[in-house]
This record gives C-alpha cells, structure tokens and sequence, in this order.
C-alpha cells in the first residue's frame, strides 16, 4: 500500500514538473499563474507650439476661413480675437464660434495674429500668409469702337490687358511660353497669327492657309492642332511656326469607321494632358459626339466617348489636367450647358443648369471656365467642379467676351 502511494506521488511530481516545461503547470499553489498587470496608460499628447490653420483658396480676392488651434492640436473655441495687418490688405468677419473669414482684398504678403485665453493661458499667435495673384487666362472679346481682339484678365477682374490692337479681328487664343497664338482677319481670310502675350504686333504664321479656326498648343508647345476650314472642316496638326501642316490621319475613315463620313465636319481640337491624343467634335456618326484620336493613329483608329442615341448634341471637349476627365457643352437636357464625364467609367455629370452655357476650358488648377450667353452678349465664368453650385462671374467690363483659355 505505501509502494502504491509512492508511485503515485511520484507519478503526479513527474507530470507537473512536464506541464511546467510546456508552460501549462497548475499543480500546487506554489505553481499557479500570477494575474497580468494591466497594460500602461497612453502616453499624454505631445505639446506643440500653437498655430494658426487656414483653409480654403489662397489668392487675391478669395475668402478663407482661419483657425486658432492650441498646444494639443484642437481648435480654440472661444475668446479668441484676430486681427490682419496691413488692415487695409483684408477684412475680417466671425464665421463660426473661434474662426473668422478673411477676404484677401491684394495680393501681397499679410499677418495674421490670434490672441486666446486658453485656462490660465494666455496665448498669442501671428501667421504669416502670402496672397499669390489669381491665375491668368486669355480670350477674345469686343468693346464699343474696337474690333474684337485678344485679351488677358486675372481670374478675378483684375489686370485686363489688351493684347492685339490690328485692323482685323482677333479670336480662338491659344497660349504657350508667352506667346499667344490666335485667328486674325488681319490679311483677309481667317489665318493664324501669333504675338507675345505682353502685346505687340502680330505676325501671321505660314503654311496653315488662310481659312482656319481653333488653334491649340500641345501640352509642350512643340505642336498645334486647329480646325482646316477650306472645306469640311477637319482637324489638322502642324508645328507652331505653320511648317509640317497635316491631317490628322487618326479622325480620317478607316475600316472600322463609324457612319457617314464623307460629309462629317469636326471641330474644337483638344490636347491630352500627355499630348498624345486629341479629343475633337465629329458628326461622323450621326449627331455631334466627341471622339478621341491617337495624334500618331492610323486612319479609323478615333474612338467616340461622348454620345450616342438620344443624348443630344455633344460639343467643344476639354481634357482635364489629369486626364481622366472630358469637360464638354450639350443640349441632352434640353438647354445647353456644361457636363464632365470620367472617361474610365462613362459616369457624366452636369456642372451647369442655367443654359446657354459653352466654351468650357480648364485651368491647371482644376477649376473650369465658361461662358454664358445672355441677350446676344457672352460673359466669362468660372466654377470648381467640387462645388459646381457656386459660379463665379469673371468681370470684363467689355460688350462681350468669349473663347476663354488657360495659360499652362
């Protein structure tokens, strides 16, 4: 009996000294399993020097909104106090509890400064805040007593600048590296002419011929698309001083071809952001729809992105900066307006509900300018496309203006 009682007290050592060797001994109190400590706070946020975050477009004439945030990275919500200096350079409104809104009235370089109470902590705080000018775009518009010529404006009304002063009538600019080239009368048909954009006197370009419409820089200036009106009109392409003047192969009929195109006209030539395609109006199928065309295609090889049955007449394309999208004018609602379509997807949407609208054109920015036409007399626009519902009126002070164009 006591040999029996051995083994066993033997035979139980022996398991929980191997339980204990695979970690899972629980034999004996002396063996049992301390309880886990708890895991340690969080580290408390990192202090931080205040600051001042501004949010919104920063450019002359914009308005911003301005934000006091404390040592910890969170707003200050209230007793907050702000003050701009030059005081005359912007003007300051509450926006919200511990905000302002800032409309920068020039472009220049302003200080911001927030005074708080933030606990027992007095807080005072200065930004500085550099205000650029808005982007620049060309156009064409006409004033009493003037042909209708070329002209720059900033993006907000400021800085119109005249830039041909000739006898004929100037229209359809087009910008690269400071030069401007455009359509002239000037020497008796419609030919293409160029001039730097700081004005001068414009010097026509030979081998387009002098029945011509659209111009279009390539993405790097090194080529010109526009429309050879001395026929049907069709898309050309040709270097920027007229020499190498061609059809654009890729648009003419091929074996896939689509619809009658012998009597087909194009228009409205639009460079990929890559340069490697064109994006044109054709009615090669049916109503207007817009194709797009390898520059280096063979004949056929456009593809029609833009219509089909029942969506109306689709017109003027402009490709986005990046690329992915087509802005483009339609009727398919009824009145015309302006509509983008992602071109991976097909998915489109309407910018514009007021009609009349066209001429889309893209700033590198993303924003999109337009023109709408009331009573006759075509005013220049501008929306972001994030925000469609807010349109900005670009302010001329011309009879009417027309054909606006980024500069790259």
């Amino acid at each position: 009996m006591r040999a029996l009682q051995r083994f066993a007290g033997s035979l139980g050592t022996g398991l929980c000294i191997a339980a204990a060797a695979i970690g899972e001994s629980s034999c004996g109190s002396s063996q049992a399993t301390a309880p886990k400590s708890p895991p340690p706070p969080p580290p408390p946020p990192t202090p931080r020097a205040a600051s001042i975050v501004v949010s919104g477009r920063v450019e002359r004439n914009s308005t911003v909104l301005v934000q006091l945030d404390d040592t910890l990275g969170a707003p200050v919500t209230s007793q907050v106090t702000w003050q701009v200096s030059p005081a005359s350079d912007a003007t300051l409104s509450a926006a919200s509890p511990g905000a302002d809104s800032v409309l920068l009235l020039r472009d220049t370089v302003i200080a911001l400064t927030a005074r708080a109470l933030v606990g027992s902590d007095s807080l005072i705080v200065t930004r500085s805040l550099t205000v650029p000018r808005p982007p620049r775009i060309g156009f064409d518009g006409a004033q009493s007593g003037l042909n209708t010529s070329i002209y720059t404006i900033s993006l907000d009304g400021g800085e119109l600048t005249r830039v041909t002063s000739g006898t004929g009538v100037d229209t359809r600019p087009t910008e690269f590296g400071g030069t401007v080239v455009y359509v002239s009368t000037m020497s008796g048909g419609r030919a293409l002419f160029s001039v730097p954009v700081t004005g001068g006197s414009g010097v026509e370009i030979a081998g387009t011929g002098t029945s011509v419409d659209e111009p279009a820089f390539s993405p790097n200036g090194k080529r010109l698309a526009y429309v050879n009106t001395t026929s049907l009109p069709r898309v050309w392409i040709a270097n920027p001083n007229g020499s190498g003047a061609a059809r654009m192969s890729a648009a003419d009929s091929g074996s896939g071809d689509q619809g009658n195109f012998t009597a087909a006209i194009e228009h409205r030539p639009s460079w990929s952001p890559k340069g490697n395609q064109i994006a044109y109006m054709s009615t090669r199928s049916g109503p207007a729809a817009i194709f797009t065309a390898p520059v280096a295609g063979a004949a056929g090889s456009a593809t029609e992105v833009v219509g089909g049955s029942g969506l109306g007449n689709n017109v003027e394309p402009a490709w986005s900066p990046d690329g992915t999208e087509l802005a483009f004018s339609s009727d398919r609602a009824g009145p015309t307006d302006v509509y983008v379509q992602v071109l991976s997807t097909g998915t489109v949407t309407r910018l514009t509900t007021v009609g009349n609208v066209g001429q889309p054109a893209w700033l590198p920015d993303g924003r999109l300018l337009f023109t709408q036409t009331t009573n006759g007399a075509s005013a220049l626009l501008w929306l972001d496309p994030s925000a469609p519902a807010v349109v900005h009126s670009i302010s001329t002070g011309l009879m009417t203006a027309e054909h606006p164009a980024a500069a790259p």
